[in-house]
């Protein structure tokens, strides 16, 4: 029997950036988990950074069935091609145009994310038509300020971004209403928490790179916090104390392999389809470094300059 709940969607929903175990793809630490813990529900963990709303159809519905009780999804933001916009936006004006960048991702998602958000929700109800389908966005970034050495944020690019994730957050909560979903925004959870806030659940720049723009491990509480109050009325009758609760839930994750192994305070089946490992936000620390501080090698100066000799 598969879990009553399934948890779908890209890095927001699959725990970057927190400061939990895992793989490069999926952390323990992610909202999904949290959530499960907290409300007393199994859960089959399918979300993985990169995802776009095809790899969730493709990829992460397996699980879903007439059992399903609760299914939330967060994804969209790769649709969009948030990650390009970013390193475009953390470089100097000189380097890039954020700001044109933004335009065109916005305007590419205005496009085909309705359809594809349609086609996805859809295709959830087909397969679990009993579940309560709860979907969430993504936060707003900054509050004015770019504190951090190694980007390049204007003013204008952060307000712009900032605008994004509104415009963003409208269109997956139209498609959830069209699809008669229940939308959650996470974003008044997070006003006062952006980044170079005193206490910023968002990272900037980091190490790993692909935290970078995630929430941090309370970024992630934060995520489930918001979903527990809806997620709770989808459980069925369990046990009555929050530990009892967090003792019974398990964590399912799917993987090719089918392999088992032990994690936490839960068991997890690991089973997950091996998704490729994205490298966007290393790209925005490789970009600014490579740019604005690489020495050229010695090899290359000589090179160069016999290049030059013989024209």
């Amino acid at each position: 029997m598969t879990p009553p709940y399934v948890a779908l969607g890209d890095s927001y929903a699959a725990g970057i950036g927190s400061d939990t175990p895992g793989t490069q793809v999926r952390r323990d630490g992610g909202y999904p988990v949290l959530l499960a813990r907290e409300i007393g529900m199994d859960v089959a963990y399918q979300s993985f950074m990169g995802a776009t709303v095809d790899n969730v159809i493709a990829r992460q519905l397996d699980p879903l069935s007439a059992d399903t009780r609760l299914v939330t999804v967060t994804v969209g933001g790769n649709d969009a091609g948030f990650a390009p916009v970013l390193i475009a936006c953390a470089q100097p004006a000189w380097l890039a145009n954020g700001l044109l960048a933004l335009r065109i991702a916005m305007g590419h998602a205005r496009r085909v994310l309705p359809a594809r958000l349609d086609r996805l929700y859809a295709e959830i109800r087909a397969r679990a038509p009993g579940a309560r389908l709860v979907v969430t966005a993504y936060p707003r970034l900054f509050a004015g300020v770019d504190c951090q050495l190694l980007t390049f944020f204007s003013t204008a690019e952060m307000t712009a971004v900032n605008a994004a994730a509104d415009d963003l957050a409208d269109l997956i909560a139209a498609a959830a209403q069209r699809a008669g979903a229940e939308f959650v925004d996470v974003r008044g959870a997070f006003t006062g928490h952006e980044l170079c806030r005193p206490q910023e659940w968002i990272h900037g720049v980091s190490w790993p790179v692909d935290s970078s723009f995630h929430p941090t491990t309370r970024g992630h509480t934060a995520y489930a916090q918001a979903l527990a109050p809806l997620a709770a009325q989808a459980r069925p009758p369990a046990p009555t104390t929050a530990a009892a609760r967090a003792a019974s839930a398990t964590v399912t994750v799917a993987s090719a392999r089918g392999r088992s192994a032990r994690a936490s305070s839960a068991r997890w089946n690991v089973v997950f389809s091996s998704p490729q490992r994205p490298t966007w936000f290393a790209a925005i620390a490789a970009s600014v470094s490579s740019r604005m501080w690489a020495r050229p090698s010695r090899s290359s100066a000589v090179r160069r300059g016999a290049e030059r000799r013989s024209r």
